[in-house]
């Protein structure tokens, strides 16, 4: 221990290591209980376990008839669960925790009820939390005690949980429940159902302040579900959409709403609420949608002027954070142009709407590389929306403008971005002309670069994203042979240079694999041997590709921080209805 603190002799420092073995020999000698079981299901062995739960209420025997399936064969990743499972019943006179065992794949339990429908509107309820409140029982049905139900809340199992419930208990959840992961939840399905209750209920979820810190994310994610909501509901209503009316209401002027008020960022719970909102309500407005998938003039307006009327004159704090916010919105509301023929397009040709969005975000780039933001932040956004317009047609694509930004002596993580922008080019784009070009000084800047995270990054990064028109290209295509000759040389020059990082060496060997598989490429052999060997057929997984550059800006972006807003699924061997129409009894 004297040698640790010190710092010296780290070799003879393993006696101070912990095996999982001899952890838990540790562990039962001071409680004195053996865990074989846990071991073997969650130490031992590999998977998660997935439950299908769906109940039913028994109005005669008063109990809810619950039913938990598994069904761990049909998913990759996937373990039968055994053991005891929690379930915590929302009713009338109160929230009830009840423990069922899992013996099986398909296991059926009766929980029994404390409360009976009750008739009347409105009566205070307690919550788990021991605080009352008075709910409004109108829409739920008056033969039933139970307001929702919830499997495992405390997080106890590593699972997946999928349950049917009637959607007005899913809005009972996130008004009421005070849990954040029940509330981001109930968000989720309601998504899923989209109505004119819906919508009252998120624009009410928006306006509560009553929530602590973290669950501002919640009223956030409303905004961005409201915005999903109102774009699957026919066009009933008449004037601004309610997120602007929220955002003025929260931060316009009082004598003129539609110029925001000074900004005041201040270290409280309830400002840094309204500062995460002056984010959100932004970029939820920008993915309005019309009947014909275009977006809202007013919302294009309001946001420009957002943008021009932003005042920090008073603040004490940064805004770069905000502007960027606004930029990243803005660009949001670009939807891909119906005349893709972009080739003789110039800046002058543009529509006045599109040479106002292009005006503000090369001020933002110019403006950024005078006078620097924090982390180069509001340039690598007016930077990435640029691409974004490159990518939706409405202006020509064209590398250079990524390449001024790419070079040595130019912050890193503006580098990164414009490093990005090219390689997602190279990607997507079909002509082996241009993505000849690019995909050469790539590997160069990635060859000769002295900076470390910038060749890693290159490496990296085109192992996961290769040219495709390499992949899928035509073999009597003379500039799709000179292409793929190149890249071969190249890399495979690397993969044997003695002096090639061996991190390095791996992404080639990776990006070498995706492109040309194990064997030698067919425009690297002779041409009587090509003669006489059949054509191998390989298995390619290309990553779907989507239209723009919508995984960058559908994602949250707060200070650096991505909050990835879906939770992926193991691969499945079937697809299966989750959601049917008992949701909606």
């Amino acid at each position: 221990m004297q040698a640790s603190q010190l710092q010296k002799q780290p070799a003879h420092w393993q006696h101070m290591t912990v095996s999982t073995e001899s952890f838990f020999r540790t562990v039962s000698s001071v409680t004195g209980q053996e865990l074989p079981t846990f071991l073997e299901q969650w130490i031992h062995n590999g998977g998660h376990a997935k439950f299908w739960v769906q109940y039913a209420f028994n109005r005669k025997r008063n109990m809810i008839e619950l039913e938990v399936k598994q069904e761990p064969s049909t998913n990759r990743g996937r373990q039968s669960y055994v053991g005891p499972l929690i379930v915590v019943v929302q009713e009338l006179d109160g929230s009830f925790t009840h423990t069922v065992q899992i013996d099986s794949n398909h296991s059926k339990h009766d929980l029994q009820c404390h409360s009976k429908g009750r008739r009347q509107k409105k009566k205070k309820i307690p919550l788990s939390t021991g605080e009352e409140l008075e709910i409004d029982l109108a829409n739920m049905d008056p033969d039933s005690p139970v307001l929702w139900i919830r499997i495992d809340p405390d997080l106890l199992l590593l699972r997946k949980v999928s349950i049917q419930q009637p959607v007005y208990q899913w809005e009972y959840m996130l008004k009421y429940e005070r849990d954040v992961l029940a509330q981001i939840q109930a968000l989720d399905i309601l998504q899923r159902f989209p109505s004119p209750h819906a919508r009252a209920i998120l624009i009410e979820t928006i306006e509560t302040e009553v929530f602590f810190y973290r669950q501002v994310l919640v009223r956030c994610r409303a905004a961005y579900i409201l915005a999903e909501v109102v774009n699957k509901l026919p066009e009933t209503w008449l004037g601004p959409p309610a997120l602007m009316i929220l955002f003025k209401k929260f931060f316009g002027c009082k004598s003129a709403p539609h110029i925001p008020k000074p900004n005041n960022f201040v270290a409280t719970s309830a400002n840094l609420q309204l500062y995460f909102l002056m984010h959100a309500i932004p970029q939820a407005l920008a993915r309005l949608r019309s009947s014909s998938n275009e977006a809202l003039s007013e919302v294009h307006h309001f946001l420009i002027g957002l943008i021009k009327y932003n005042d920090n004159t008073v603040n004490r704090y940064s805004d770069d954070h905000y502007r960027a916010s606004l930029i990243n919105a803005l660009a949001a509301t670009l939807v891909p142009a119906e005349n893709r023929d972009i080739t003789n397009i110039s800046p002058l040709s543009l529509s006045a709407g599109m040479k106002e969005l292009l005006s503000e975000f090369t001020l933002a780039l110019n403006m950024d590389t005078l006078k620097p933001s924090f982390g180069r932040i509001i340039g690598i956004t007016a930077l990435q929306a640029i691409y974004h317009m490159q990518r939706t047609f409405h202006i020509p694509l064209d590398p250079k403008v990524f390449w001024s930004f790419a070079q040595p002596n130019i912050y890193v993580s503006m580098r990164l971005a414009a490093l990005t922008f090219l390689i997602d080019m190279v990607y997507r784009f079909k002509s082996p002309s241009f993505v000849h070009e690019v995909v050469n000084k790539l590997i160069d800047l990635c060859i000769n670069d002295y900076e470390p995270v910038v060749r890693y990054y290159i490496a990296s990064q085109l192992s996961l994203k290769p040219p495709l028109c390499i992949i899928l290209g035509a073999e009597g295509d003379a500039a799709w042979k000179s292409l793929s000759r190149d890249v071969a040389i190249k890399l495979w020059a690397q993969i044997n240079d003695t002096k090639t990082e061996p991190r390095l060496r791996g992404y080639y060997i990776d990006f070498w694999f995706t492109i040309y598989g194990n064997n030698v490429p067919m425009i690297l052999k002779p041409a009587e041997q090509i003669l006489e060997e059949k054509p191998i057929s390989r298995n390619i997984q290309i990553t779907n590709i989507r239209n723009g550059t919508d995984d960058l800006l559908n994602s949250w972006s707060w200070h650096g921080t991505i909050i990835d807003t879906d939770e992926p699924d193991s691969p499945t061997e079937k697809l299966t209805n989750e959601m049917n129409d008992d949701t909606l009894q």
